[in-house]
C-alpha cells in the first residue's frame, strides 16, 4: 500500500515512525501472530530497522491519518482500536479489488503483497538501483532482489545501451 512496505510493517506503524520533513518512514516493528495466536507487535521481518522513502503524493495521506494521534498510536487502526488485522475476502480491500476487476481498471485480482510488486516495478521502471530497490523493500540482500525482478530489469537493456551510446557521443576517441 505504502512505499513497498510488507503488510505487517504497514499496520505496525506507530505515529513516531513518520517523518513528514524528510518524507519517510522508519519500520521499526511490524504486526505478526505470536505463538499464542495474538496479533502483537514484533521486531521486523529482517531483524533490522530500516528506513523508506515516500512519494510526495503519498505523505499528505499520511499526514491526514496521523492527526490528533500521540507517537506512540499506530498509523492506522481498525475502527474498534488496535492494529490492523490482515486483510480478509470481506475486507474493504479485496472490495475494491473486486469492483475494479468488474469494471475494467485491472485484469486479475490484486493483494496487498501484489501492490508491494507493483510498487517494486514502478522504481525499476523509473531508474532506481537494484540497492535502493533492495533498501526499500527491506530484502537482505541485492541477489533476492535481482532474483525477484530479473524479469523487469531484462525490458531496461534497450534503454541502457541508449544511455550508454548518449554519454559516447561526446567523447572524442581521435579518431578522425
Amino acid at each position: 500500500m505504502v512505499t513497498l512496505l510488507r503488510w505487517g510493517e504497514l499496520a505496525g506503524l506507530r505515529v513516531r515512525d513518520v517523518n513528514v520533513l524528510r518524507r519517510c518512514l522508519t519500520v521499526a516493528q511490524e504486526i505478526a501472530r505470536d505463538d499464542s495466536g495474538e496479533w502483537v507487535p514484533m521486531e521486523p521481518k529482517s531483524w533490522e530497522q530500516r528506513t523508506v522513502a515516500v512519494a510526495a503524493s503519498i505523505m499528505p495521506l499520511i499526514v491526514k491519518a496521523i492527526e490528533g494521534k500521540g507517537p506512540d498510536e499506530f498509523v492506522w487502526e481498525r475502527p474498534s482500536g488496535g492494529c490492523l488485522r490482515p486483510l480478509g475476502h470481506t475486507s474493504f480491500f479485496a472490495h475494491a479489488v473486486k469492483r475494479c476487476v468488474q469494471d475494467g481498471v485491472i485484469s486479475d485480482s490484486l493483494t496487498p503483497h501484489g501492490l508491494r510488486h507493483v510498487a517494486a516495478g514502478l522504481m525499476v521502471a523509473s531508474g532506481a538501483s537494484v540497492k535502493a530497490v533492495q533498501k526499500q523493500l527491506g530484502h537482505k540482500s541485492a541477489m533476492l532482489t535481482l532474483d525477484t525482478y530479473a524479469d523487469l530489469l531484462d525490458g531496461d537493456l534497450d534503454e541502457v545501451a541508449g544511455r550508454i551510446d548518449e554519454g559516447l557521443r561526446g567523447l572524442s576517441w581521435g579518431v578522425a
